[in-house]
């Protein structure tokens, strides 16, 4: 982009101030298509510069319209924006989801689920093996100061014996 060569200028309408009387003149003397090539045959330079043009008051209300007109597109292209955003996330999340319980999975190398136990108590080797209803097992640990209360079970097999000698 090109600077002012005046280093810019606020853009204000001179109505105020005289004009040189040579522009008077010309104004006065020629028709208004030659006024151009007679400004720049009597101008004591020629450059190029930024000036402002400034809007007839029609054209302004139809700019102004047009803003209006643009804002209100803007603002439902942005409604539509958002209502697309939500309904992407709403798909993404599920998908995310079961991704970081996969990833997780893997990772581990196992899935938990909820499943029936067995605990074993070795007294003599003080630990409790826990194993699942196939008999694998499944941990161990040393066993806790809980562990080692004895409670009585009875075991009960049922094979047709009345519990008496006989």
């Amino acid at each position: 982009m090109v600077k002012p060569t005046n280093g810019g200028f606020r853009s204000v309408k001179i109505k105020s101030m005289k004009e040189p009387e040579v522009i008077a003149q010309i104004k006065k003397d020629y028709p208004s298509d030659q006024h151009h090539a007679a400004i720049e045959a009597h101008a004591d330079t020629v450059r190029t510069d930024y000036v402002p043009d400034y809007f007839s008051t029609e054209a302004l209300a139809e700019m102004r319209e047009e803003y209006v007109n643009r804002s209100a597109e803007i603002a439902n292209t942005e409604e539509q924006k958002k209502a697309a955003i939500a309904e992407f996330d709403k798909k993404l999340k599920p998908l995310k989801l079961e991704n970081g319980t996969l990833l997780r999975e893997i990772r581990q190398g196992y899935v938990e689920n909820e499943k029936r136990v067995f605990d074993f108590k070795d007294f003599d080797q003080g630990m409790v093996f826990t194993y699942d209803e196939t008999g694998r097992l499944l941990s161990s640990r040393r066993m806790n100061p809980q562990d080692r209360q004895t409670v009585i079970k009875t075991l009960s097999i049922d094979d047709g014996a009345t519990g008496t000698n006989g």
